[in-house]
């Protein structure tokens, strides 16, 4: 996962994360995550 941070010197400062995580267990299990980059034109960052 890639995080970035917006407005560092100006305005409201926050940060976007953006990538694939793998998550394993110590079983069997694991897990993929695909965080999608935030856009301009969709700006819900809860899709």
């Amino acid at each position: 996962v890639t995080t970035t941070i917006y407005n560092v010197i100006v305005g409201k400062l926050y940060c976007g994360h953006h990538g694939m995580m793998h998550i394993k267990g110590n079983q069997k299990y694991s897990c993929k995550i695909n965080f999608k980059q935030q856009s301009l034109v969709d700006r819900n960052p809860h899709q």
